[in-house]
Order: structure tokens, then sequence, then C-alpha cells
């Protein structure tokens, strides 16, 4: 009777571990920083403890580790976290204690928009109103710039030049460079009110608040007050 002698074959050596194992290929994740998240918190999320925080630094070239923004996206190198096991001998370690300068964490700051103020009112809008109302009832003229007969712009022209002593030119056109485009309803007194498309406008008045205002309509017509509700105006503009 044969006897199959089971020889059982372990040769390992003592402080040696080979490790038999598949290789990790994670890839580098993309993470959104949502409100209230630090460093800290997100690299807690991914690997237990704060270790990953100088690599999240690194990856994405974040200059100031304690201020990051809710809604950005951040790389997480988290393949530098997966071991990659291999089959030759692993020398076991002692492991090395890190020192690392304690870090101070914020909650991620909210991105708030940033609203821009419209310009200060049209200066002396009072006055540039009563100067206006002085020449209602005088005729139109084609290219009238003085009070026997006015244009439309000859009339803004006119007014303006003589509260601010400044001349805003002659045309519609170069009005509307004159100062500052708002809208119809940011119009206040003093303001001008254009008729048509920015550099092609054809009419051009004087507000006087709300939904008033004063112009030279047209031939045969005399300086008078209108409203914006029966001939609305494209734009205005804040001197």
């Amino acid at each position: 009777m044969k006897l199959k002698k089971l020889i059982l074959g372990t040769a390992l050596t003592a402080g040696t571990v080979f490790a038999i194992g598949t290789t990790s290929a994670n890839a580098d994740e993309i993470y959104t920083i949502q409100s209230n998240d630090t460093l800290g918190k997100i690299s807690k999320q991914f690997v237990g403890d704060k270790s990953l925080i100088n690599s999240i630094v690194d990856a994405n070239s974040i200059q100031d580790k304690n201020v990051i923004y809710a809604g950005e996206q951040l790389t997480i190198p988290t393949n530098g976290n997966d071991a990659k096991e291999q089959q030759a001998p692993v020398q076991q370690e002692a492991p090395v204690q890190e020192q690392q300068a304690p870090v101070q964490e914020q909650p991620a700051a909210e991105q708030q928009p940033v609203e821009t103020p419209a310009p200060s009112a049209s200066a002396d809008g009072s006055a540039i109103v009563a100067e206006a109302q002085k020449h209602m009832g005088t005729p139109y003229a084609w290219g009238g710039r003085t009070p026997d007969g006015f244009d439309c712009s000859g009339f803004t022209q006119h007014v303006y030049k003589q509260v601010t002593g400044r001349d805003i030119g002659g045309y519609t056109v170069p009005q509307e460079n004159a100062g500052t485009q708002i809208s119809v309803n940011e119009a206040q007194a003093g303001d001008l009110l254009f008729w048509g498309s920015k550099g092609g406008t054809y009419h051009v008045a004087i507000s006087t608040g709300g939904s008033s205002f004063i112009h030279a309509p047209k031939p045969g017509d005399t300086v008078k007050n209108g409203d914006t509700q029966y001939f609305t105006p494209d734009f205005a503009v804040r001197m």
C-alpha cells in the first residue's frame, strides 16, 4: 500500500509579506463643492481622514486651502491613495508619523451675484425740466436750434446747454453717447428718452419723471408734453 504524502510548504520569511492582489486603476474623481464644505470634510469623504488635503490643494492649484467656493469642481487624486499590490515581496516597515501643521478650516464661501447700481440721476434734473417747460408752444422747425423753432434734437441740445453749459450734440446719435444708457423704466426727470435702435435713433425727448416727457414732435406741431404709454421709447440715457 502506497502512502501519498501531502506536503504543505510554507515559506514565509520573518518580516516579509507577499501581496497577491489586483492593481487598482481608478482615475481621479471630480467633486462639486457643497455649502459648508471644507477640504478636511472632503478628504474624509474619500479616505476617512484629512490626509488628502495637501494632495487636493496641489492637484487643483489652490492658493489658500482655507477658502473654497460652493459650486466649483475639484479634482480628487484618489488613484494616489489606492495601493498597487505587487507580487514581489514588500518589506514591512514601521509607520512613519508625519507632523502636519494644524489646518484652520472655513466653510465654503457662497458666491453672490454682484449687482451693478444704476448711475446717479442726470445733473440738475429739475432745472432741466424747468428750462424745457419754458419753451412749451415753440413751433417745430426742421434743424431748429433756437427758441424761434426747434426740432427734437435741437430742443434737447438747447435745454442742456442752457442749464449745464454742456453741448451734447445737435443730432440724436451723438446724444446717445453723451451719457450712460439705462432702461426706460429707470428714467428720471432730466434723462433723455430715445426712439429707435442704438446708433439709428430717430427721435429724442426729455423725461419729466414717471411716464411723462417733453419734446418737439414733428413739423406743424409745437413743443409739448407726451406720455410713454402712447409713444413708447426704446431706451434712455442718463447724463
